[in-house]
């Protein structure tokens, strides 16, 4: 009982605090004791731009004299990046841009550090890189590297062909403009963008229907030509979509350019895009020449679109086309308003190549073909021939004929 007692307020035999014997020593004792430890305490920071001494008599303000000691390391220090994503213009790919650890200390784990030699009484505490701010992403991160593969597999470049050739290839540089790597990392390209590439700038670079082209006739005559309805004319919408399911699939294919129109020979634009089989009509001439391989077959002098009073016939490069007939009954309109058809005829071969308007066909109400009629007494834009040249022409020349107008 007497045991028990004496210990009610004392500290068991063998028992310490902090390191320190207070054995059989009472509570206010023990307390005092640690009381004037205390008092005396100091501790020295250091490490990672840190030199201060912290002692237990600042009390409370230990943490802020800490916490402006690590504002002032703080300022003007590196900020730690976290690796991410960018396109690199000299690889012409996406790539990883490594992280950057940076100079700044992590607050929050240097306060616990501190702390936590505060209540340990320690005399020194040595702070290391540990306690520096660090990025939370890495370059080695998977998702950060599968993100671009699946990027640069999109701006692989694509071939494109025409009739199994190769014509013409879809850059990276082009395709980096449609593909898009955000922040999440979600991989994407913009079908807008590719759609209006291919029906804008790519159908512009390849269609040839009504543009310039330039040619040497087969006697070795240069003319230009420009205008018309037959030519290459790009199937964009097609192209977009083949192109957009081949980029979804990861498929480095050759790419088929698809067409709406075709011409006989695919060529850069402004040359001749039409073979050596077709007819060539000269205004200035007033000449018509029909070539097979090459090689004229029939020829003919003609009267064409009266000039005089605004009815030429159109140049441009065409083709003779579906209307093609025999026994065709012309009615012209009435331009001049006397309530009656301008002109009214019969004719037995009907060869258009300006939809149902514009046609080679027989005149036989002319006795005279060439020179200088059309200027004056020309046809209201179709070409006339001499009935027997007329009737030839119409069995040696089938639909899909090639006509070139010029002058």
């Amino acid at each position: 009982m007497g045991g028990v007692y004496y210990f009610e307020d004392r500290f068991l035999p063998g028992t310490t605090l902090d390191g320190h014997d207070v054995s059989l020593l009472t509570v206010e004792e023990a307390a005092t004791f640690a009381s004037d430890e205390l008092e005396g305490y100091t501790t020295h920071v250091e490490g990672i731009g840190l030199d201060l001494d912290l002692s237990a008599a600042e009390g409370g303000l230990t943490i802020d004299t800490l916490g402006e000691a690590l504002a002032d390391v703080n300022e003007g220090g590196i900020v730690p990046q976290n690796a991410t994503t960018a396109f690199d213009e000299a690889s012409l790919s996406f790539v990883v841009v490594p992280e950057v650890l940076g100079t700044t200390v992590d607050e929050a784990k240097v306060l616990e550090r501190v702390k936590d030699a505060l209540l340990a009484l320690e005399p020194t505490v040595t702070l290391d890189d540990d306690c520096l701010a660090r990025p939370t992403v890495l370059s080695d991160d998977e998702q950060l590297i599968e993100a671009v593969a699946a990027a640069n597999a999109l701006i692989a470049p694509v071939t494109l062909t025409h009739d199994g050739k190769e014509v013409d290839t879809i850059t990276t540089e082009t395709l980096m403009q449609w593909v898009t790597l955000d922040d999440d990392l979600n991989v994407s390209f913009d079908t807008s963008q590719l759609v209006a590439w291919a029906r804008g700038p790519f159908s512009e670079a390849y269609d040839t229907i009504g543009t310039k082209r330039s040619y040497t006739r087969e006697d070795g005559r240069k003319f230009t030509v420009e205008g018309g309805t037959y030519g290459w004319c790009v199937d964009g919408a097609s192209l977009a979509e083949e192109l957009a399911q081949r980029l979804e699939s990861g498929s480095r294919e050759p790419i088929e350019i698809p067409t709406l129109y075709e011409a006989d020979v695919w060529v850069p634009l402004g040359q001749r895009d039409w073979g050596d089989t077709y007819i060539d009509l000269d205004l200035t001439e007033q000449h018509m020449r029909y070539y097979v391989d090459g090689k004229v077959v029939l020829e003919s002098d003609v009267v064409t679109g009266k000039v005089s009073d605004g009815h030429p016939t159109p140049t441009g490069v065409y083709y003779i086309n579906g209307n093609k007939a025999t026994k065709q009954h012309l009615v012209g309109r009435d331009e001049d308003h006397d309530n009656k058809p301008d002109y009214e005829n019969d004719v037995d071969w009907w060869m258009p190549f300006v939809n149902n308007m514009v046609a080679f066909h027989d005149a036989p109400w002319r006795s005279q073909f060439g020179g200088q009629i059309y200027y004056d007494n020309g046809s209201h834009g179709c070409v006339n021939l001499p009935p027997e040249v007329a009737k030839k022409l119409y069995e040696l020349a089938p639909e899909g004929t090639v006509v070139v107008v010029h002058d």
